[in-house]
This record gives C-alpha cells, structure tokens and sequence, in this order.
C-alpha cells in the first residue's frame, strides 16, 4: 500500500475497520520498513537425499505470500534456519525456496566430519514479485555425500516485505 496522508480524528469520530487498518496498520508498516507475509516454525518428518534434485522438506507445508506492494516498490526477504545431519565426511548440500516454481537457492553449506548434525541459518532478498498472492515451498537437496533431516530438527522460514529505498 501506499503512504496516505494520516486522517486528523474529532471527538465524535466514526472510525471504520478499514480505516483503521490504512491508519494504523500500513502506514506504520511502511514507517517501520519491513512487513512480514508469512512464518512457519515446527517440527517436520525425517527424510534423506542423496540424490542431487531439490526435494521438498518433508512434512513442512506449501506456504502462502500474500504481497501488498508492486515490485518496483518492495523486495521480499526470506530467512531460513533449520540443519541436517550427515554420516559421510565432506558432505554439501543446499537448502531453497521455490516461489512460483521458480528456485532461489540459500548460500551452500558444507559439512566435513562424518556423524555430524550441522545448524543452519541464511537469508535471500529477493527482487521481482508483483503484488498478490504467491505460492512457496522450502526444499534441499545433497550436493555431496548423504545428508539426512530428522524429526527432531526445528525448521522456520518468515518472509518480509521489504520496501525499496528511494536514492536522492
């Protein structure tokens, strides 16, 4: 949404939700700079992937974006943390965010112990999305050796709305 003016309040004020939501809400969003389209945090299935193909994480949800403002106006920044556990030395893989069926690779991580469980944090920001609705699925993949993610690992992916700077 854009900056609106904010409205100056009488005594005796009607004041409608939608008014409320455009007073408050969106334009203090866009004072504060970032807004956030969606967050998943939990507990998913075990899984294992050997085979070099992105493979979603198992059990965690196809995740919903919902975008307020154009693509000239805001990036979306995505962070992820999570980990796997690997049982061969050297061992690399990828985690990646699938907008629109369209991949966006997180920075490669490298494990080189074997029988090694390994944390994992990163964030994209990431250009080009219009306004509306947008469908996202958290996926991985081995790059090298065998790498595994169990039941015990939390993983979470928020996503941000963030609005683009202008440069005087």
């Amino acid at each position: 949404m854009a900056w609106t003016i904010p409205k100056r309040w009488t005594v005796l004020s009607s004041i409608g939700t939608a008014e409320i939501n455009q007073e408050l809400n969106e334009n203090m969003n866009l004072l504060k700079g970032t807004r956030s389209v969606f967050c998943i945090n939990g507990l998913y299935a075990a899984g294992s992937n050997a085979t070099g193909s992105l493979l979603a994480v198992p059990g965690v949800p196809l995740l919903s974006i919902t975008k307020t403002m154009s693509a000239v106006d805001s990036d979306l920044l995505v962070t992820f943390q999570g980990g796997v556990y690997t049982s061969t030395a050297f061992a690399s893989g990828d985690f990646d965010i699938t907008i629109n069926g369209i991949d966006h690779l997180f920075p490669r991580f490298a494990i080189n112990e074997q029988n090694m469980w390994r944390g994992y944090m990163a964030s994209l920001q990431i250009p080009g999305f219009a306004a509306g609705v947008h469908s996202a699925q958290l996926k991985w993949r081995a790059a090298g050796g065998t790498l595994n993610v169990d039941a015990s690992t939390s993983y979470s992916v928020a996503c941000y709305e963030v609005p683009k700077v202008a440069v005087v």
